[in-house]
């Protein structure tokens, strides 16, 4: 008996634990854009993460994915750009609660590409540490530097 009401007691704390409040990770539309820089070239992408909960993530990655064909073949072999340490793996970060996490990259372009065809030319994927998909976002805003 008394182990039929451990057994209980330890599913019940499972079934509320994986219940309770979880980091809220999400992009952030607004502070999010893609700066183009005719005169040199240059593709900087601006994107910033928000945890709107007031738990911290635990370890989070980023990649970019360029869903626009002709940007793809001038900034990455395979569409995709994957922030990575000095030894290759994943770069690592986390968002504290009600908080913000910001990443930029720069690339250079080898053509120009219209301003208005780069809307939701990139896409934002944050990943957990578990390589599983947390948010995603595609950046709609483009302005000119």
């Amino acid at each position: 008996m008394k182990r039929q009401w451990t057994v209980l007691l330890f599913l019940v704390g499972l079934f509320l634990t994986g219940c309770g409040p979880q980091p809220e990770i999400e992009g952030d539309l607004e502070e999010s854009y893609l700066g183009v820089d005719e005169e040199r070239g240059m593709l900087t992408v601006y994107a910033r993460i928000a945890n709107h909960s007031a738990l911290p993530s635990g370890d989070l990655y980023a990649q970019f994915e360029i869903t626009h064909e002709g940007l793809a073949n001038q900034i990455s072999e395979n569409g995709v750009i994957v922030f990575t340490d000095s030894h290759g793996e994943p770069q690592l970060f986390r968002v504290n609660g009600h908080s913000g996490y910001f990443l930029a990259e720069s690339f250079e372009m080898s053509s120009p590409i219209a301003l208005e065809e780069l809307s939701e030319a990139v896409e934002v994927v944050i990943f957990n540490e578990e390589d599983e998909e947390v948010t995603r976002y595609a950046i709609k805003r483009v302005t000119e530097e």
